[in-house]
């Protein structure tokens, strides 16, 4: 097994450019996955809340470069700077996936700003997603009659659509989160339609088992550091104002 604690070498941080380099050299002990020197160059966010460039180079040849975490997953390490988990659901963004990607934001994403405004969003939903009008969704869709059950993590609400969404006049909701707030685990989601009755319902999976379902959503928070970003941008947007 590694150490609990490997330490940088030649360790070196340039302030204008946020770039931090180091060695990680596994010699003379055993090799790490065969390999003996990891050479990195990191460079931060202007507000430090992840990595958003550089690469490690194992050996003098093999190079893995470093994304943005907001950015579609790809090949490449992503890091966020560490947050404290949440003690509510309020503030808190979840979009539909088993892990956090920015481009799934506004595709049904769930958006807890305050007790007063939950909502679904659909700023970024496919253009084939349309009421049974032939219109698109709204970009905010409210979450009405909402219900939040503090000790068991328990969220309830309802959403009317009139027009129907597909064929559907009312969606009734209730899910339950994880303990840090990362995930919904467990829930159901029931349509019905404009006489009242139930249509096919759907179920919430929990992303934590990376497995998915017929019929099964999953939702998972978007990161803490990521939350803490765009809330600086909006008081520095208030303050340019």
């Amino acid at each position: 097994m590694p150490p609990a604690k490997k330490p940088f070498t030649d360790a070196s941080w340039d302030p204008q450019t946020r770039t931090f380099r180091g060695v990680i050299d596994w010699a003379p002990g055993p090799k790490f996955d065969g390999q003996s020197r990891w050479e990195y160059e990191i460079v931060f966010a202007e507000d430090f809340f992840g990595i958003i460039g550089g690469s490690v180079t194992c050996d003098g040849t093999d190079r893995t470069e470093f994304e943005p975490p907001w950015g579609e997953r790809g090949t490449g390490l992503t890091y966020l700077r560490w947050t404290a988990p949440p003690s509510t659901i309020f503030g808190s963004v979840y979009v539909q996936g088993i892990e956090y990607q920015g481009i799934l934001e506004g595709i049904a994403s769930y958006h807890f700003d305050s007790e007063e405004d939950c909502y679904i969003s659909y700023a970024d939903a496919p253009g084939s997603w349309l009421l049974d009008d032939g219109n698109p969704p709204p970009v905010k869709k409210p979450f009405e009659q909402c219900r939040y059950h503090a000790e068991s993590r328990t969220f309830s609400a309802t959403v009317r659509w009139e027009p129907t969404f597909n064929r559907a006049a009312l969606w009734e909701y209730e899910f339950t989160f994880s303990e840090d707030f990362s995930r919904i685990t467990g829930g159901t989601f029931k349509p019905f339609g404009v006489d009242g009755s139930a249509m096919r319902a759907m179920v919430f999976g929990d992303p934590a088992s990376q497995i998915r379902r017929l019929m099964e959503m999953h939702y998972v928070r978007k990161p803490g550091a990521l939350m803490a970003a765009q809330d600086l941008l909006a008081l520095l947007s208030s303050i340019d104002d």
